[in-house]
């Protein structure tokens, strides 16, 4: 499954590449950015790897290279706004769903009377997901920062 998502993600970078050029590529490093910050609360063991790890590595893998190929075809100013546009993207990203907690959801019972499928766990599983720390989101927003400009 690594594997493939780490093919997907390449493909997915040469295919906006190729069809939206640099743009293309700032709407990558959103998505991987984005993805990354999700897919990271979820820890496996790869039977190659001594230590866990957190899946969201490879999306940020994919970031940094949407940004080298940035920097070699279009220049450092473009891989700079690229940076930039990603971090404010995870975090417009972040701070839509964390107001979106702040809605105080259906119980069962006005699930049934309208006859809706969702679920009475989805608010916590959204809890669970986007409820993060002041100092884990800034120490992850941050560590995006200086490792992107480093």
């Amino acid at each position: 499954m690594w594997c493939i998502q780490l093919i997907c993600a390449y493909i997915a970078l040469l295919c906006l590449m190729r069809f939206f050029a640099a743009t293309g590529l700032y709407v990558f490093i959103v998505v991987m950015i984005v993805a990354a910050n999700i897919e990271v609360l979820k820890v496996v063991q790869f039977s190659l790897m001594i230590h866990p790890i957190a899946l969201g590595t490879i999306f940020f893998a994919a970031a940094f290279w949407a940004v080298d190929v940035l920097t070699e075809y279009y220049g450092a100013r473009v891989a700079r706004r690229a940076i930039l546009i990603g971090f404010i993207g995870s975090l417009l990203m972040l701070m839509c769903m964390i107001l979106g907690l702040g809605f105080k959801p259906l119980n069962p019972a006005q699930i049934a009377k309208f006859h809706l499928s969702e679920a009475p766990q989805i608010q916590s599983s959204l809890l669970t997901i986007f409820n993060c720390t002041p100092a884990l989101l800034l120490s992850s927003l941050t560590s995006y920062l200086i490792s992107q400009f480093t």
